[in-house]
């Protein structure tokens, strides 16, 4: 298991884990605001995390805070949204019932570690054994 908080230093806070789902050896990631009293988590598989990273870049790049909404309809169906309201800008999440909000002020930390954590669960994916197979004589040309 992974676990980042990333801490804001006027406030907030922010978690991300990397587990296994249980009973399955497939990776997820759990994103949360360990803070609010009904600590909504937004499930995010290997798509999830990797629309979440781009989402965040392209609100970071957007013009006059206008981007379009980011859908996914993996396992667990994600909803990315830009809004802006009343000066404050945020990347909403919505999954089911559930929705989290995520400030500008976290986005760069965010997107950093939506990076590390999707490396980390493509590695989990991964089958047992060595990346680059073992070394073997070449075989030889013949003219």
């Amino acid at each position: 298991m992974r676990v980042r908080d990333i801490i804001h230093p006027v406030g907030g806070r922010l978690r991300i884990v990397l587990d296994r789902e249980p009973g399955t050896a497939a990776p997820i990631g759990r994103l949360s605001d360990p803070g609010r009293p009904d600590r909504p988590v937004i499930l995010l598989d290997g798509l999830g995390l990797d629309l979440l990273a781009g989402f965040l870049l392209n609100a970071r790049l957007a013009d006059h805070g206008r981007l379009a909404d980011e859908e996914s309809q993996s396992e667990w169906p994600l909803r990315l949204q830009l809004v802006d309201e009343q000066g404050c800008t945020s990347v909403v999440l919505h999954q089911d019932e559930r929705v989290l909000a995520v400030p500008d002020v976290f986005w760069d930390r965010l997107y950093g570690e939506l990076l590390l954590v999707a490396a980390h669960a493509r590695h989990m994916q991964a089958p047992a054994g060595p990346a680059v197979q073992p070394w073997a004589p070449p075989a030889r040309l013949l003219h």
